[in-house]
């Protein structure tokens, strides 16, 4: 079993920020095991350390969450618990920023008085079709056999995203990620497929604001119009926060088939 490792000593309170914490071993469950033990491991394949998973789709979670909302690469400690505790559980990493997608579309229509946390996206991920099929996690959550046709089941997105217009200036990123998605694996396990796809969509919408950077006054200046019917209710660091959110979102919604979201639905439908 995986459990979190001590927090440190000059952790603040949970409206603060710090990197996310790592998942350990507790001493007399070291995950080195007898070289000479059976393993999970698909054959010709490195068994996979449940930690070292754990660590790396931390990263790519919080990684999404930042670009989706911008701001400081931390997590606040609350978000830093949940998500351990998601991962441990076994949900995959996948469905979890898929989770932020959904909920960073639906305060479009709703706008929030705070910035976007995972919190927020608690009742979507733990609703999710997936999220309650899995224990604890391990090797063999993620060296399973494939669901028949998962890697088939984004033909008709990788379509859609390669008729999606760009700029000049993205075009190397667009091109990358077609690569990525038309190279996934067609025998991997779901899970590993919609990690890959996941980050290549992630690595896009990263290389589009930077490509945007001439324009990121501007966005600014139209996601203060949106919100500001909010300003005189807001600190001023939240209203800077919220003002970064929208920017990157309006961008975002330029490329609406690049979507984390509509990747996932058809790998786990």
């Amino acid at each position: 079993m995986i459990v979190p490792g001590p927090r440190p000593r000059n952790q603040t309170s949970t409206g603060s920020t710090r990197p996310l914490q790592r998942a350990v071993h507790p001493p007399d469950t070291d995950p080195v095991s007898d070289p000479d033990a059976p393993s999970d491991a698909a054959p010709d394949a490195p068994a996979l350390d449940p930690d070292a998973r754990i660590r790396a789709d931390a990263e790519q979670v919080r990684t999404w969450l930042v670009t989706v909302r911008g701001g400081a690469p931390f997590l606040s400690p609350a978000d830093d618990h949940l998500l351990l505790s998601w991962l441990q559980a076994g949900i995959p990493a996948a469905a979890i920023v898929a989770a932020i997608d959904t909920v960073a579309e639906r305060r479009r229509q709703r706008r929030a008085r705070r910035r976007l946390s995972l919190r927020d996206c608690r009742k979507v991920v733990e609703a999710g079709p997936r999220a309650s099929r899995r224990g604890p996690a391990g090797p063999e959550h993620f060296q399973a056999p494939a669901p028949p046709a998962a890697r088939g089941a984004l033909d008709d997105l990788i379509d859609e995203i390669a008729a999606t217009p760009v700029p000049d200036s993205l075009r190397p990123a667009h091109d990358a990620l077609l690569a990525a998605l038309r190279g996934l694996p067609a025998g991997a396990h779901v899970d590993e497929v919609g990690r890959a796809a996941a980050a290549a969509v992630t690595a896009f919408h990263d290389a589009a604001w930077n490509a945007a950077t001439p324009e990121h006054d501007a966005l600014r200046e139209r996601a203060a119009a949106q919100l500001a019917g909010m300003r005189s209710a807001l600190k001023p660091r939240e209203w800077t926060e919220l003002v970064e959110e929208v920017a990157r979102d309006l961008l975002r919604q330029r490329t609406p088939a690049v979507s984390a979201r509509r990747v996932w639905d058809r790998l786990a439908g």
